[in-house]
């Protein structure tokens, strides 16, 4: 999956068995750079709807051993946007890859 212009393709989990689809949220460009980046480190986005009705935002490594690497749940609002802003920007890139590569 590739960050189309000012998109970030996420992965969208669907209640109740866990079917998929690839849906794409608009942010800010310096955001869908780096977003970019993350996913060209091979890792993916994944947003999920919880059952309270809170958004689960991920960022996680898609391998069968990998694991969520960034978590934020937020409120299924028009704020989500932001939430999606703050988990691309806040997430340490540099500090994954040296864990990734055993140097931490």
């Amino acid at each position: 999956m590739l960050a189309v212009d000012s998109k970030i393709p996420f992965v969208q989990f669907m209640p109740p068995k866990g079917a998929h689809r690839i849906i794409y949220i608009t942010v800010e460009p310096a955001t869908a750079i780096k977003a970019k980046t993350i996913i060209d480190c091979g890792l993916e986005f994944h947003v999920e709807i919880l059952r309270n009705g809170m958004v689960s935002l991920t960022i996680c490594d898609p391998n069968p051993d990998g694991r969520d690497v960034a978590i934020k749940v937020v409120p299924n609002d028009p704020s989500m946007k932001e939430s999606v802003e703050r988990l691309v920007k806040e997430f340490d890139l540099d500090a994954y890859v040296e864990e990734a590569n055993g140097l931490h």
